[in-house]
């Protein structure tokens, strides 16, 4: 199956991938890959199509610094299978960036992949303005995890890191 449009955007800390079918009722799944040199490639993604579905998407959550490629290999129902044209990307990982990757949360705890923040401290405050105390640890990939003293009810919140001259703030919303 032939791809009418393939696109990867780099989109904060994150690569954002879309692509399209010429017509819908495409059969077997598309895996998403990734390559540092364009020769070999690592799947980072599946999606098995609805029946009537023409529009796709993924989200690289965990980019490559620098420059790296993305396709797609559809592989039919029968086994066999087809690449999209490999499409290239350039993430500036000297830009510091912050992206919260449980948002919407659940309230009870935040999971954010920091860019570039060594040392950040973390900041949790409801739209007045009013701190909310959390406990921080990070991982061993660098994810940072923000544990609230208690559980958030919904709404939309404001987290800041701050380190150094940087100040970068992200809207929270809990459901």
């Amino acid at each position: 199956m032939t791809l009418t449009s393939f696109r990867a955007v780099v989109n904060g800390g994150r690569v954002d991938l879309s692509w399209q079918l010429p017509t819908s009722g495409a059969e077997g799944s598309f895996v998403v890959e990734r390559s540092r040199d364009a020769r070999e490639w690592a799947q980072i993604g599946f999606q098995t199509p609805f029946p009537d579905q023409r529009y796709f998407g993924h989200t690289d959550a965990k980019p490559l610094p620098g420059q790296s490629y993305y396709r797609i290999r559809h592989i039919q129902a029968d086994g066999l299978s087809t690449l999209s044209h490999p499409v290239a990307v350039t993430v500036d990982d000297q830009l510091p960036g912050l992206t919260i990757l449980t948002n919407p949360s659940s309230g009870d705890r935040l999971t954010l992949l920091p860019q570039q923040l060594p040392g950040a401290d973390y900041q949790l405050a409801t739209l007045t303005g009013q701190h909310l105390p959390c406990q921080t640890s990070e991982t061993p990939d660098g994810q940072m995890t923000l544990l609230p003293q208690h559980r958030l009810p919904p709404g939309v919140y404001l987290l800041t890191a701050t380190t150094g001259t940087v100040r970068l703030t992200r809207r929270v919303l809990v459901q």
